[in-house]
């Protein structure tokens, strides 16, 4: 993490708007590549979902017309074609719904057991937003001065998103720095931690061994 003051997360995807090919540089981890839409946050929520009917028990909203349920085919066009085309375009997207289809999901939090950190951090629930019971912050400077990591055992090896969790104001760092160590190795994201906050937050996507546990510093 590095300059300003950073409070980092308690851790635990129209084609009209496709930039010409060649201007698009996709990224392999499915963030944000250079392009028509880079600097632009798009929110997207892909239609109806399951939801828990009194009577029915879990349901969809809409039924099955000429072989197509709406509550599914709206999340299956923006995950494997919207969405992509946006992030190619250079767009942040923001989706209501997730962007995986994996069946897996892994939390980690500054209250686990395999959570450490270095230099000095301090424990607050000042501002709402944070996932489980505080967060912590520190105050950071041009070399870095403290770091916190969070091991999360992989029980499946997949490529999975990584989103992370904070406290946004007008004093947190707006170049917090995020390294992922996945199974093709390290890659660092920055976040503007003044703004987006209270919200899971999408870094990317990247493929991790069961082998090995996943670590975000």
């Amino acid at each position: 993490m590095k300059r300003g003051l950073s409070f980092l997360p308690l851790l635990a995807l129209l084609l009209l708007f496709l930039a010409p090919e060649n201007q698009v540089s996709a990224d392999p981890h499915k963030r944000a590549s250079p392009g028509s839409l880079s600097g632009k946050r798009i929110f997207i929520s892909p239609g109806h979902g399951w939801y828990l009917h009194s009577t029915l028990g879990w349901t969809t909203q809409r039924g099955n017309v000429n072989g197509m349920i709406e509550d599914f085919s709206n999340a299956l066009l923006a995950i494997d074609y919207v969405i992509p085309y946006l992030v190619n375009a250079g767009a942040q997207v923001v989706c209501a719904r997730e962007r995986s289809f994996d069946t897996h999901e892994f939390f980690a939090d500054n209250a686990d057991t395999t959570y450490t950190s270095t230099g000095t951090w301090t424990n607050s629930t000042n501002v709402a937003g944070f996932y489980g019971t505080n967060y912590r912050w520190a105050t950071t400077a041009l070399t870095e001065t403290a770091v916190s990591r969070w091991t999360i055992d992989i029980a499946a090896e997949g490529r999975y998103p990584v989103y992370v969790r904070y406290t946004a104001a007008s004093d947190r760092a707006n170049d917090a720095t995020f390294r992922v160590f996945h199974a093709g190795g390290m890659s660092t994201v920055s976040v503007d931690q003044a703004q987006q906050g209270g919200r899971w937050l999408y870094l990317g996507e990247w493929e991790f061994n069961a082998a090995r546990d996943a670590i975000i510093e």
